[in-house]
């Protein structure tokens, strides 16, 4: 009788509990760039422990995931956090998109390098003579130059050939840090050429007299700060096509436990896994597609690994 009692008690109980036990994983399709929000209902957005998602994904995309996985950004008006525990994107792709998914202020230690001119050299074809000048001038020359051409033209003089030979130097390079930019030299130098990576950019914010950076997202790339401050987050999967790990992109991600690394990662940022102390299982193909993960496993952790995941260990599958 006892047994029967008990056996009762677990089929009510699974009963009861089946509804919310089967919604705590889901298998979603993206078919359009930027719909993962209306397609998880709000109770799966705050309840999800466990998500797979197919399909292309984008910064509104990455906005959702990163605060089902815990991320509690201050600098947007998004309040809500979920559950998410476990986040399979091995059959997602990621779009270039120049819409920011995450802004945190830039430290006043960054610097930016700055294509300040662009120059040319300028080869005597007689003398072998050369001169190097700023493109500037030698756009004021070649006018003159056209200029003295076409009144010979009209008079019947012959032009004759090009007495020089011009070559295409490379930009002159010039680094600033923040703490030299007030706001009007910002805007001066703000459409300049910056020499910034195509995962964030730098901008100034006038409310908040504020220097910013914006993180974007692009294709086969785990962004800058892609899961900065997703703390709640133990074990991520990514599609084989990734080949670059961005600076900041686990920052923070404290119960992150394990990560595959896709196998054709030609570059890992050495910020990439800052402050995830539990990080225990890290795996890397025997075969991948490149030299940079053929590196000896304890040169690999020792370089991304020691200094914030202590007890990590790699495991060759």
């Amino acid at each position: 009788m006892a047994t029967k009692k008990f056996f009762f008690i677990i089929i009510l109980q699974l009963f009861l509990f089946w509804p919310v036990m089967a919604q705590s994983a889901k298998t979603v399709e993206v078919k359009k760039a930027g719909t993962l929000f209306e397609l998880l209902s709000e109770e799966e957005r705050l309840g999800l422990h466990e998500l797979t998602v197919i399909g292309n994904l984008n910064s509104q995309d990455m906005i959702v995931l990163r605060h089902m996985a815990g991320a509690k950004d201050k600098t947007d008006s998004i309040l809500w956090t979920g559950s998410l525990r476990i986040l399979d994107l091995s059959k997602a792709s990621f779009v270039n998109d120049k819409k920011p998914f995450f802004k945190i202020i830039a430290p006043r230690e960054f610097s930016i390098s700055i294509d300040v001119k662009y120059k040319v050299r300028r080869i005597n074809k007689r003398t072998g003579e050369s001169t190097v000048m700023s493109h500037e001038e030698y756009m004021e020359e070649l006018n003159d130059r056209v200029n003295s051409n076409s009144s010979r033209m009209l008079n019947g003089t012959n032009v004759g050939k090009k007495p020089n030979r011009i070559e295409n130097l490379h930009p002159e390079k010039r680094t600033i840090h923040l703490n030299e930019i007030d706001k009007e030299m910002w805007k001066e130098i703000k459409n300049w050429k910056l020499n910034v990576h195509s995962d964030y950019y730098l901008d100034y914010q006038e409310e908040d007299s504020t220097f910013y950076l914006f993180c974007t997202m692009a294709k086969k790339k785990l962004s800058s700060c892609m899961f900065y401050n997703c703390v709640l987050l133990e074990r991520v999967v990514f599609s084989s096509n990734i080949e670059y790990i961005g600076n900041n992109c686990f920052q923070n991600c404290a119960s992150l436990q394990t990560i595959e690394i896709p196998k054709r990662v030609e570059k890992i940022a050495p910020s990439a896994f800052k402050k995830t102390p539990n990080l225990k299982n890290v795996y890397i193909s025997k075969k991948p597609a490149n030299k940079f993960l053929e590196l000896d496993d304890e040169l690999i952790i020792g370089k991304f690994f020691s200094s914030s995941s202590p007890d990590v260990t790699i495991e060759r599958y």
